[in-house]
C-alpha cells in the first residue's frame, strides 16, 4: 500500500485539521485536539506522514499509543479508510489491537496478508475464520499456510 492515502478519503473534521494552523496540528499530533475519536484517529494518520519532523514524530507516537477509548470507537467505525488501518497496524504491537484491525470491515486484503505472514496463532485463527475474505484473496491462505504459528488443523481446514 502506498502511503499517505488521498486526504479526501478522510473524514471532513480530519481534513480541516490537516489544512489548519500549525499550533492546532501540533495539538492534534500530541493527541489533545478536540476531535471525535474517528477524526482524531484519521488526523493522526495524516500528521504521521507530515513533512515537518517534529509534527510527524509526535503524531506517530500518539497514533501508536492511542487510548483504548479512542481506539474502541475508531476501530468500530465504518468511516475509517482501509489505508489508515493499513498504516496503523504497522505501528502497533498489541495483539488484541492487531486482531481488531484484521476484523475491521474496511481492512484491505493486502493488510491482512501482511499480518498473516507473521502473526500469532490466535490471530491466524481469527483470520482463518473469515471464509469470505479467504475466498476473495487466496494470498491470505498462502500467507497463513507459510506462517509457522498457524496450526496444521487450521491450514487443513482452509485448504479444504
Amino acid at each position: 500500500m502506498q502511503h499517505p492515502i488521498d486526504i479526501q478519503l478522510l473524514p471532513e473534521a480530519s481534513r480541516k485539521l490537516l489544512s489548519g494552523p500549525a499550533p492546532l496540528k501540533m495539538m492534534a499530533a500530541r493527541g489533545m485536539a478536540p476531535l471525535p475519536p474517528v477524526a482524531l484517529f484519521c488526523a493522526l494518520y495524516g500528521l504521521a506522514w507530515s513533512d515537518d519532523t517534529a509534527l510527524r514524530d509526535a503524531a506517530a507516537k500518539s497514533f501508536a499509543g492511542l487510548a483504548d477509548a479512542v481506539l474502541n470507537v475508531a476501530l468500530s467505525s465504518p468511516e475509517v479508510p482501509g489505508g489508515v488501518l493499513d498504516d496503523f497496524v504497522t505501528r502497533v504491537t498489541k495483539r488484541e489491537v492487531v486482531d481488531r484491525v484484521v476484523g475491521h470491515p474496511n481492512v484491505l486484503a493486502e493488510t491482512v496478508t501482511r499480518v498473516a505472514k507473521n502473526c500469532a496463532e490466535i490471530t491466524a485463527e481469527l483470520i482463518a475464520t473469515n471464509e469470505q475474505r479467504l475466498l476473495a484473496s487466496p494470498e491470505i491462505i498462502e500467507a497463513l499456510y507459510l506462517n509457522k504459528n498457524t496450526r496444521m488443523s487450521t491450514t487443513d481446514r482452509m485448504v479444504e
